[in-house]
């Protein structure tokens, strides 16, 4: 026998569904020894069936192996990640010590030989009366204001001035061609310190070429100042004024 779990309504045989459209039953077993008609209960049996699995597209198949694929990569990533910082933690890397840079005794410092001042510059030409360019300074072009100042910077960069002892001011003198070459260079005013004139000889010594000034340019003579302090560390490179 056999009984429905919500009317209690009994069959002979089990059922697929109740009248009252439940599907789960409870088997009655009889007792012969017993005129009470005992029975016990047992678990109530499903007679509910698992719903169909869908069918997949290929390109849904294919999406679903890549979400696979991608978090099975993050949890391997994730896991090696933790593992690295795990063996950091319990073997640290070994780190070479700083060493302090050696100090360097002045004494040791080793002179550089120059060039003598009379053997390295080009006389002007005595017959050509070349007006000075820096007479005047405040009426000058802005092509050629640019030209000068880019001229400075790049005298500036190679002036060598790291072994120069003492101070002073030191002036050249220079005249450039229309292909940007020098026409003329030479020391124009000595400083009196042979350390800072002898550095301004071997500039003039590698001063080949300038660059092409522009048009506003005619040829004139230009005059730098140089001037050094090395108990301050003080340099500079610019053009003074000075009137013909």
């Amino acid at each position: 026998m056999y009984r429905c779990t919500e009317c209690k309504a009994e069959y002979t045989e089990l059922p697929e569904f109740c009248d009252c459209g439940n599907d789960s039953f409870e088997e009655i077993y009889e007792n012969d020894n017993d005129n009470d008609n005992y029975y016990y209960e047992e678990e109530p049996k499903s007679r509910r069936y698992n719903n169909p699995r869908k069918r997949l597209t290929k390109e849904e198949y294919q999406e679903l192996q890549e979400e696979k694929a991608d978090k099975t990569k993050s949890i391997i990533t994730f896991s090696v990640a933790v593992l690295i910082c795990i063996i950091l933690l319990i073997c640290p890397p070994h780190l070479p010590k700083r060493t302090a840079k050696p100090k360097i005794d002045p004494s040791t410092k080793v002179k550089v030989e120059f060039p003598k001042v009379d053997q390295i510059w080009i006389e002007p030409n005595k017959n050509a009366k070349l007006p000075l360019l820096n007479s005047r300074l405040s009426n000058l072009t802005p092509e050629l204001h640019e030209y000068l100042v880019d001229m400075g910077r790049d005298i500036d960069k190679k002036w060598k001035y790291q072994m120069i002892e003492g101070k002073g001011d030191c002036y050249i003198e220079l005249s450039v061609d229309r292909q940007g070459g020098l026409t003329t260079k030479r020391i124009y005013k000595k400083s009196g310190n042979d350390d800072l004139d002898n550095s301004i000889s071997l500039l003039l010594s590698n001063l080949t070429f300038i660059g092409v000034p522009p048009e506003s340019y005619k040829g004139e003579r230009i005059i730098i100042k140089f001037s050094m302090d090395s108990s301050t560390g003080y340099k500079s490179v610019n053009y003074p004024s000075i009137k013909q």
